[in-house]
């Protein structure tokens, strides 16, 4: 499609305002919203967590698309010293080819050599299939996939918060709001009904 197009031609290009830009794919990072929900953080003007990193990727995983959510993570690992972890949404993800099973496989192992850990949300069925089929879900791990962003959030909170006293995050409530213990269940947390949207 037309946002894959845009992706090949404009991965190192500098041009400004091209009127394409829209159909470019898409890496936004979440945040707690006041609905409960997990939405785009700078849409909503919503503060980020420290030690999670949490993306949601809306494209397919291609040749001409998987760069963008690799070089997204690669600048969180590198720009993020007290990042802990990395959760990568994947509910739009509705194709992949062998060059998005690659970018995975590799992205995983160059994360996790940086002490970091990365996680994935909402792979569908025919997504899971491809993984499996080609290893790349074991190079994952079974561990590192939730069904849900918030299974993903409630599995990684406390192992990415150990050694920290980040008080109030802002997965775990709206950012200024009473503060918690690290400890907490993010209750507040439910799934985003919005995932996909331009404006979530």
């Amino acid at each position: 499609g037309i946002s894959s197009i845009y992706a090949k031609t404009h991965v190192e290009s500098n041009e400004r305002a091209c009127p394409l830009e829209s159909m470019k794919p898409r890496v936004i990072e979440l945040s707690l919203h006041p609905d409960g929900s997990l939405r785009n953080a700078q849409h909503h003007n919503l503060a980020l967590c420290n030690h999670i990193s949490a993306l949601r990727f809306d494209s397919p995983l291609n040749l001409a698309t998987s760069p963008y959510l690799e070089n997204k993570v690669r600048e969180k690992v590198l720009n993020m010293p007290d990042l802990r972890t990395v959760l990568v949404a994947a509910h739009a993800v509705n194709d992949i080819d062998s060059y998005g099973t690659e970018t995975l496989r590799q992205l995983v192992a160059w994360v996790r050599a940086s002490e970091r850990r990365i996680v994935f949300s909402g792979f569908n069925e025919n997504i899971m299939s491809v993984l499996k089929q080609t290893l790349v879900f074991e190079a994952i791990g079974a561990e590192n996939i939730y069904p849900t962003q918030l299974h993903a959030i409630r599995g990684i909170y406390r192992e990415s918060h150990e050694g920290f006293d980040e008080l109030p995050c802002p997965l775990m409530e709206v950012v200024p709001q009473t503060k918690q213990s690290p400890d907490q269940e993010p209750d507040g947390l439910r799934e985003s009904q919005y995932a996909g949207s331009d404006e979530t």
